[in-house]
């Protein structure tokens, strides 16, 4: 069962992305999906749909990593940085994984000031790098 606060951070997310859905996986992760985000230029596609998945025992632990349309590369067609496609876990789905992590827990991600559409933030900046 998703927690209540878990429900409450996806709420906020639709804010910002209305269409946005989201299914508890097999282990209880919960598996976020935004259909269309816009994409800055030099990017091959100029949206796609973003995947994330809200951690077991989440606020504790930050979400971690980020998948995108498996045919997103960078605008001259390389792969972009720390990426591979692979399959979203406990999904059929095969998609264009992002090796992307809060590198400083500390002073990027506390629980008790950082919500999901926080972990959306970092997931924007990263694609505002087209590297």
């Amino acid at each position: 069962m998703i927690s209540p606060i878990t429900l409450k951070e996806i709420e906020r997310v639709r804010e910002r992305f209305p269409e946005a859905t989201y299914q508890e996986l097999p282990s209880t992760a919960v598996l976020v999906t935004l259909p269309k985000v816009a994409l800055p230029e030099g990017w091959s596609l100029t949206e796609t749909p973003l995947w994330f998945l809200v951690p077991v025992g989440y606020p504790g632990p930050c979400p971690d990593c980020f998948w995108a349309h498996e045919t997103l590369r960078l605008a001259g067609g390389a792969l972009p940085q720390a990426t591979q496609i692979q399959g979203i876990p406990e999904t059929p789905t095969q998609a264009l994984w992002f090796s992307w992590h809060v590198t400083d827990i500390q002073t990027q991600w506390n629980p008790a000031r950082d919500k999901l559409s926080t972990y959306v933030s970092i997931i924007l900046d990263r694609l505002r790098k087209v590297q």
